[in-house]
């Protein structure tokens, strides 16, 4: 075991720098959840020409209103990314010694959210005892919806002042990005419901509006990652010491 005491004492931090265009990564990560989207209602539409029995396995592995799929891969890796710049941020504000809690709690927040979205968590912990217990109907077919907002009002409550003291462009950002993550997420997730309980003749409109909520919720994490590269950014120009006090 002597090369491995050589080694501990050998070693030393490394410091790593990855220059990131958040414009690019922006643009292609939009492609690509457009590209996604297109596919999932091209998917949807030769069903509804050919039948229901065909493309089945093409349909499921580009689904964007399915789990455990490409797609769900996809919006993981966007959470994830969004997490990994938040748990950033975190750390960038505890060296300045500024309030680093409320990114961590995010960071978490959407650490959880990209576990989700492959391991469908909500599915077992909240949508089949929900259903079991309400026997929710029209909007709230998918009873975690009803979570979902409690959630969301909690969060708005609890993060208003914080996001009142961002600054811009990053305030705006944060705005859009949870008008569509949470108009896609909830909002289409219940006209989904309402389809599915008193239209489930309408399977190509259901499939639309499916792709659309998923597609909603991907634009708002994209517009979100790269709100979250600017204010990395402003807190280099050391344009956001306030933020998040």
């Amino acid at each position: 075991m002597n090369w491995l005491n050589n080694l501990k004492k050998q070693s030393h931090p490394i410091s790593l720098t990855i220059a990131v265009d958040p414009g690019w990564l922006a643009r292609v990560l939009f492609y690509l959840t457009l590209l996604l989207s297109g596919i999932s209602v091209g998917g949807h539409i030769l069903q509804f020409i050919y039948g229901r029995d065909r493309f089945v396995e093409f349909v499921r592995l580009f689904n964007l209103g399915d789990e455990r799929n490409i797609p769900s891969w996809f919006i993981s890796l966007l959470f994830l990314i969004a997490s990994v710049l938040l748990l950033h941020i975190a750390g960038q504000q505890k060296r300045r010694r500024l309030p680093a809690l409320p990114w961590q709690v995010i960071a978490a927040i959407f650490l959880f959210l990209s576990v989700d979205a492959v391991a469908t968590i909500h599915d077992h912990t909240l949508e089949i005892p929900m259903v079991d217990f309400l026997e929710p109907r029209g909007i709230f077919h998918f009873p975690w919806v009803i979570v979902g907002w409690v959630i969301i009002f909690i969060l708005g409550l609890s993060y208003f002042r914080f996001w009142l003291r961002l600054p811009e462009p990053t305030r705006t950002l944060f705005l859009v990005a949870a008008i569509l993550c949470v108009g896609g997420g909830l909002g289409l997730e219940m006209i989904s419901a309402y389809l599915m309980d008193y239209h489930l003749e309408a399977v190509l409109l259901r499939g639309v509006v499916a792709t659309l909520q998923e597609m909603a919720e991907m634009i708002g994490v994209v517009v979100f990652i790269y709100s979250l590269f600017i204010h990395i950014e402003l807190i280099r120009q050391n344009a956001g010491e306030f933020a998040g006090t």
